[in-house]
């Protein structure tokens, strides 16, 4: 099930990054060199509902994703489903996408280039990899 962020949700995102592996920590925040800044505009995002909270058939709080929206494209720049949950998470990521896809755009984002999680989902979601620069690959799903 997916839903539109609330500001009740911060609490719940906070505790999700707080359980997060050491590994996950750095994919989560590899890609910028700006953590604070982008913490913050994070955390305004789900406060201000541009969120989308990924939740399982008990209706808890599995994951998160964070994008933003221009002319031509939708930006995913936070992706995250709790470590223990991943297993069983496809049916709620091919619900996700299949929402974002509703905003009639290209879907957009990067990967660290270790990360091998993510690349996983880009090639389930039948990502295209467009760009590789400083470590980062940057993945679009065509619309």
């Amino acid at each position: 099930m997916i839903q539109y962020s609330t500001a009740a949700d911060l609490v719940t995102v906070i505790h999700l990054i707080n359980k997060m592996s050491e590994e996950d920590k750095i994919n989560f925040n590899g890609v910028s060199n700006n953590f604070f800044v982008d913490m913050t505009y994070f955390h305004y995002s789900i406060i201000k509902g541009s969120c989308l909270m990924l939740k399982n058939d008990e209706k808890e709080t599995i994951g998160f994703v964070a994008f933003n929206v221009n002319d031509d494209n939708l930006y995913i720049s936070n992706l995250y489903i709790d470590d223990k949950k991943r297993k069983d998470s496809f049916q709620v990521l091919t619900e996700m996408f299949q929402q974002l896809k509703m905003y009639m755009r290209h879907i957009v984002f990067k990967v660290n280039n270790g990360n091998e999680k993510m690349h996983r989902i880009a090639k389930f979601i039948k990502a295209k990899a467009t760009m590789l620069k400083d470590n980062t690959i940057t993945y679009i799903v065509h619309i």
